[in-house]
């Protein structure tokens, strides 16, 4: 959301579960661009389902701040931490101030911005689960009709489902942690 288009109103964000939201990354990455996440597979020599997610969770974290290719980033960006996203950083204010002087932005020599002291957006006033959906905008004041569904279930999709399924119950420790 650009920031004139905020204006004064304040923001509800909704956040999943970090692996189920790292697993949909990469089933989604898997259905946009099989070919490469097959290539990346076969590289790690990634036979098991384990081994699978993990080749994805080390390529995610080295291309996170600065992919090869640009539709890497715009895929890799599915399996990024949500709070990539709700947290601004000094650094990141910094560049909106200088994209709005029209001056070329300058790489930094470190990409990682966690270095810099976090805060939320001062306009989000509420953090919810996904799932609590209905229930955070009914709170907000907005009316949810519960029979029109789920707009994105991914759940649904057969390819995703055979060829990148959430069986989180078969990732190891050194995957998880």
């Amino acid at each position: 959301v650009r920031e004139e288009d905020i204006q004064d109103r304040l923001l509800l964000a909704t956040v999943r579960d970090p692996i189920d939201h790292f697993l949909s990354g990469w089933a989604e990455c898997g259905t946009r661009v099989p070919r490469y996440m097959e290539k990346q597979t076969a590289k790690d020599n990634a036979t098991t389902y384990d081994d699978r997610v993990f080749s994805w969770l080390n390529h995610a974290i080295q291309f996170q701040y600065d992919p090869p290719k640009k539709w890497q980033a715009f895929c890799i960006s599915h399996s990024l931490p949500q709070a990539n996203f709700l947290i601004a950083t000094k650094d990141q204010d910094k560049a909106k101030k200088k994209k709005k002087q029209k001056q070329p932005p300058t790489k930094s020599k470190n990409n990682n911005s966690s270095s810099s002291s976090g805060y939320f957006h001062p306009r989000i006033d509420l953090v919810g689960d996904m799932h609590e959906l209905p229930h955070l905008l009914r709170y907000v004041g907005f009316d949810y009709n519960e029979t029109i569904g789920t707009p994105n279930n991914a759940t649904l999709d057969a390819v995703k489902r055979t060829n990148w399924p959430n069986r989180r119950e078969l990732l190891s420790n050194r995957t998880v942690d």
